[in-house]
């Protein structure tokens, strides 16, 4: 299948006031769609693993309503960003840094990041919290909830694609039977969930165009266990993400029906997050909040920004 093709379609479905442009990351080209007035308060999206700023468009377009400028990039290595290693959390940090530094002069942004752009977003707001006034995290919490409920039976039963992705039969796996492994990572995130999220992994599968694409999106889970997935650079921005608490005023949201990261571990983020920041519990919502519960979502973020 032609996702390139898939995805070229998408571009004359959505109204014009979507504009995809070429942002500066850290060494490397982004690209991002790109909304909002160019001196309004500048919102940074971040998406995760396996998902695409295509997805987020509820979002986008409802922070550009209330006024903000948003940038939402493809991260490093999936398509149409540019395939340039490494890949690791503190890429990601550096990419958002860059972005926020060329983007804004206010030093207000926030940033919005779910999953691996949640730890992004954790990574970017500890190293230069003064360019940053809030930030909101979805469905990966802060590393000391991570550390403290990942070693138990049910999760670790959940987390067995990180495991799978350290091998070299991922790259094999991940593209098998038009990516089947990318649909059945999204039902299996979403317990309980009467979403069809079909359409949605259909415009993931598009970021993994090429082989690089491919492991440039599994390198970022290899970059947990192998430090030679960072430089020196990197890894040095990559402990930034495990400091706790939080150092920045953040709202945490987690789905109840999270099949990916369980709602035990999700709710221990009230620990290792600073007392201006809050924890909101989605009901009835798996990994992919935005999707499963947009107007919520939405509302619960505009909330706390104007708080």
């Amino acid at each position: 299948m032609d996702f390139k093709s898939i995805y070229l379609v998408q571009q004359t479905i959505y109204p014009r006031e979507r504009y995809i442009l070429k942002v500066n990351g850290y060494n490397c080209t982004l690209e991002a769609i790109c909304q909002g007035e160019e001196n309004s308060q500048l919102a940074i999206v971040v998406h995760g693993f396996p998902d695409t700023p295509e997805n987020w468009k509820p979002i986008i377009n409802g922070l550009t309503n209330s006024g903000y400028k948003v940038i939402c990039p493809w991260l490093r290595g999936y398509w149409p960003s540019q395939a340039a290693p490494p890949y690791n959390i503190g890429t990601i940090g550096l990419d958002i840094l860059q972005i926020a530094l060329d983007n804004s002069v206010r030093n207000d942004s926030i940033i919005i990041g779910h999953d691996f752009g949640a730890m992004g977003a954790y990574c970017a707001a500890n190293i230069r919290p003064d360019l940053f006034s809030k930030i909101i995290t979805m469905s990966v919490p802060p590393f000391g909830a991570i550390f403290e409920g990942f070693l138990t039976i049910e999760q670790l039963k959940k987390s067995w694609y990180i495991f799978f992705n350290q091998t070299f039969l991922a790259e094999a796996v991940l593209p098998m039977n038009d990516f089947a492994f990318i649909d059945q990572l999204w039902e299996d995130w979403s317990l309980n969930s009467n979403t069809d999220y079909k359409p949605f992994s259909q415009l993931a599968k598009a970021c993994f165009e090429s082989p690089d694409n491919i492991t440039a999106a599994l390198s970022y889970y290899r970059s947990l266990f192998d430090l030679s997935q960072h430089d020196d650079v990197t890894i040095a921005n990559a402990v930034a993400a495990f400091q706790n608490p939080v150092s920045l005023p953040a709202l945490y949201m987690h789905g109840s029906n999270d099949g990916c990261i369980g709602q035990e571990v999700g709710t221990l983020a009230t620990k290792y997050l600073n007392d201006q920041s809050k924890f909101k519990l989605i009901e009835n919502a798996g990994h992919f909040l935005q999707i499963d519960k947009p107007n919520e979502i939405l509302a619960e973020t505009l909330k706390f920004l104007d708080e």
